[in-house]
């Protein structure tokens, strides 16, 4: 009995017994299992704490790339989704051997991060750092993510330190590339800018001209033609006809001239922007039309307008472009009814409309009419400046007002369109957004 007893003690454990930890682990598994460690200054397994042992186990079944240094000496384990990262051509295999062995050339980068977590016990972690070693056959840039964790031995005190990594090589080389479609496109709106800053300049100075050098000479040419009636008296109907001709033609150019005026002001002026209300705006303007209102035998109705971020006089120019527009095309037969209601947009609504920011709520302005209407096939060329579906026989205007209108929604982040058919009358939807703090830009640092 004795004797059977003394042979179990003495007897050789197996290979499998004395790893019985580390069963499986894949390649580095394989490699732990058969290395010579009486050669390592930890010593063979059987003689390993079991602090290691679990924390080996850890790393040797883990999906995730994972590395452990060991000891006074800092040996090296790893697992196999780690093993990619060391190349086909440079450190591996690693196991065993001495920290400063196998990253030699970025130890002073390396040692100082592990002495320091073995120190304090307190773990450090660093996102996309480039840490370029050897591998493949040269030294290679690599970044990496990753955490450095103290391990504990069986005494309570820090023996190693877990590598808990990733290899972001790819995302930050990508993402570099993108910054970089990103700088040449930034490079690209600055110059697209400096252009437009120098084109609104030229507009700017074209605006001056248009409001003094063009306007008093058709000024002058509409004053010498009534002084020319009034020397010449009596006059022919033929004589008549030309100087009415005349007379028209430099009326419409001078409402055509202060027209562009107007729309070459419009600019999304930030400052400008006040607490409106739509119904107050609307008042104006009726007042502003009453004699055209009165003369057409015309009724506008309106109620329950929204109060909003706008800027005042445009939100006035607007809506007294709407309303001129559905007075001048009404119908001979039918005395004008225009009507203004409004809905709020609430974000299943939003989808119809991509072209809107989701950032804040709209408003749906419905401004319809019983007028003439026109084609569909129309809805967008009548938003274009110099845009006109009629003739200037029949009906007077410029073809600029419906184009202020859209420039006016678009300094606002709104949307405006039409909708309509021949005879019909017509709806012109104006989206407004409750207020235009919402689409401010950051201050820049």
């Amino acid at each position: 009995m004795y004797n059977s007893l003394a042979t179990m003690h003495l007897r050789k454990p197996t290979n499998d017994e004395t790893f019985h930890f580390i069963r499986g682990g894949g390649e580095m598994g394989a490699l732990t299992r058969s290395f010579d460690w009486s050669l390592s200054p930890i010593g063979t397994p059987d003689q390993w704490q079991q602090s290691l042992r679990t924390s080996l186990g850890i790393v040797l079944h883990s999906a995730f790339p994972m590395f452990l240094f060991w000891g006074e000496h800092l040996i090296c384990f790893y697992n196999d989704a780690f093993r990619p990262s060391l190349g086909v051509d440079g450190k591996h295999p690693a196991l065993g051997k001495k920290g400063n062995e196998v990253w030699s050339e970025i130890w002073d980068f390396v040692e100082p991060l592990l002495r320091q977590v073995m120190t304090t016990g307190e773990p450090v972690w660093y996102e996309d750092q480039l840490v370029p070693f050897f591998r493949n056959g040269r030294i290679e840039d690599i970044y990496w993510t990753f955490s450095y964790s103290p391990v504990y031995d069986d005494h309570g005190d820090i023996s190693g330190v877990f590598v808990t990594c990733t290899e972001v090589t790819d995302a930050v080389l990508n993402r570099m590339r993108t910054d970089e479609i990103v700088a040449e496109r930034t490079r690209e709106l600055a110059t697209a800018n400096h252009s437009l800053q120098r084109s609104n300049a030229e507009l700017a100075q074209f605006a001056y001209i248009a409001s003094h050098d063009l306007q008093e000479p058709i000024r002058k040419v509409a004053t010498f033609t009534q002084m020319l009636e009034t020397a010449l008296g009596t006059t022919s109907e033929r004589q008549q006809h030309y100087i009415g001709k005349i007379k028209n033609a430099s009326a419409r150019m001078l409402l055509l001239i202060r027209d562009v005026l107007t729309f070459s002001q419009l600019s999304r002026d930030t400052d400008l922007v006040r607490i409106t209300d739509l119904n107050l705006v609307i008042d104006n303007v009726v007042d502003d039309l009453e004699l055209l209102i009165d003369e057409k035998r015309a009724r506008v109705h309106y109620e329950g307008l929204p109060v909003l971020e706008a800027v005042p006089l445009q939100m006035a120019q607007l809506f007294g472009n709407l309303i001129s527009n559905a007075l001048k095309f009404s119908r001979e037969e039918a005395d004008p009814v225009i009507s203004i209601s409004v809905k709020l947009l609430d974000r299943p609504a939003l989808t119809e409309f991509p072209m809107l920011d989701n950032r804040c709520s709209y408003h749906h302005l419905r401004v319809s009419d019983n007028g003439i209407g026109f084609d569909q096939l129309y809805a967008d060329q009548i938003f274009e400046i110099f845009q006109r579906l009629h003739g200037k026989k029949e009906f007077e205007g410029t073809g600029i007002g419906l184009a202020m209108c859209k420039k006016i929604l678009q300094n606002h982040h709104g949307h405006i369109f039409a909708t309509s058919e021949e005879g019909q009358g017509a709806t012109f939807h104006v989206i407004l957004p409750e207020n235009q703090s919402s689409f401010e830009e950051p201050a820049s640092h």
